[in-house]
């Protein structure tokens, strides 16, 4: 829709309002305000903030350029029925707190580069 510049500004700009947020959190006087702290907080919690952050890591980084998705174009749709199975199997089998996030973030790196690479 944006084309590949407004791709890399728009991604640009949000990634600067993190930036600054988490900063104007970091000075306030109130502890675990910033989008970072409020970020690792719910990952405890949830697999789908490790999961999302992992598909899109594996999105953009993979291992070799002209990768297609191992399902062509039906990919992007199992990726996202994987994603829902994800969130429920969290939501229904749930474990307080969740300490393998760095689990659920390596399975979406994996699904991201072979269901959904650039």
């Amino acid at each position: 829709m944006f084309g590949q510049t407004g791709a890399t500004l728009g991604g640009a700009l949000l990634f600067l309002i993190l930036i600054l947020l988490d900063i104007w959190g970091a000075l306030d006087s109130k502890p675990g305000n910033t989008p970072s702290e409020l970020i690792r907080w719910l990952s405890r919690y949830t697999a789908i903030i490790p999961w999302a952050l992992g598909v899109l890591l594996g999105h953009w980084f993979h291992p070799w350029d002209g990768l297609d998705g191992i399902f062509g174009s039906a990919s992007t749709w199992v990726l996202i029925g994987v994603s829902v199975v994800v969130l429920a199997a969290r939501i229904f089998f749930r474990q307080k707190p969740l300490w393998d996030a760095w689990i659920w973030a390596a399975l979406g790196v994996l699904a991201g580069t072979f269901l959904w690479p650039v």
